[in-house]
């Protein structure tokens, strides 16, 4: 579990690039996906309850704070047809098909999405931002079109009012057909709901780009660590490739 004493109380007139906000994006072998994971399970604990949070994810990215874990999300990549994603359990094979018509490939689970109890309020924001890019990064390395996840209402609320994420609803299914845990996540009155993310959108490349610009302008000091693959290409031809037209900049693991 990670030791928060040491996070820093920031206010409005404190300097943010007197460390560093990094996203580390890595395979699940990787020691920053263990510590992300210990910050996520941390954190259901204390918030729902849960005793054990599923796993059963291949990448990660990690946010830190000079050297604290303060963010984790994890994807899982659909790698078979007998290697079902975690909501297809719950909601069905291909829950998708209706609302994004995408083949399963394309298709990665979000899950285990967290920011630390006790990350001051200024760090927040720009924390899940980072988080939201090293997505966006897994997306293109991947050749995945498509995000879905299963989340409370109250939470994808402030992901699209507040930073704009263009997430879809599935309307079509609203309660699972699967056992789910017996936590407060899913016990407490207030059902999660399926929702899906095409980071390839231009509404969401805009939203990206936007949170590029933010940070800098803001002052804050970020550095990306990708480690799950790599590209030769040029950047006319990453540029290419970048518009839905095409939609994925794809690299090998």
């Amino acid at each position: 579990m990670e030791k928060s004493s040491a996070l820093p109380v920031l206010g409005q007139r404190d300097r943010p690039w007197e460390a560093s906000l990094e996203v580390h994006i890595v395979p699940r072998d990787d020691v920053f996906y263990k510590r992300g994971r210990a910050l996520a399970e941390s954190v259901y604990r204390q918030v729902w309850g849960t005793d054990a949070l599923v796993d059963g994810n291949h990448y990660g990215a990690i946010v830190t704070w000079g050297d604290i874990a303060i963010g984790n999300v994890n994807i899982q990549t659909r790698r078979s047809d007998r290697e079902l994603l975690k909501s297809e359990q719950l909601y069905g094979c291909c829950h998708w098909s209706p609302e994004v018509g995408e083949c399963p490939a394309r298709i990665a689970e979000i899950s285990g999405l967290a920011i630390g109890t006790d990350v001051p309020m200024a760090l927040r924001r720009p924390a899940m931002m980072m988080l939201i890019l090293g997505l966006q990064m897994l997306s293109r390395s991947f050749g995945i079109r498509h995000y879905v996840t299963i989340q409370r209402p109250s939470l994808i609320r402030m992901l699209t009012r507040s930073l704009r994420l263009p997430f879809q609803r599935n309307d079509r299914i609203v309660r699972p057909v699967g056992e789910t845990p017996r936590d407060r996540y899913w016990q407490d009155g207030q059902m999660p709901r399926l929702y899906y993310l095409d980071l390839a959108s231009p509404q969401a490349v805009d939203v990206c780009t936007s949170f590029f610009c933010y940070l800098s302008t803001a002052g804050w000091h970020t550095a990306f660590y990708p480690r799950v693959g790599s590209t030769d290409e040029g950047f006319s031809a990453f540029r290419r490739a970048w518009h839905p037209g095409t939609n994925t900049a794809v690299v090998s693991a």
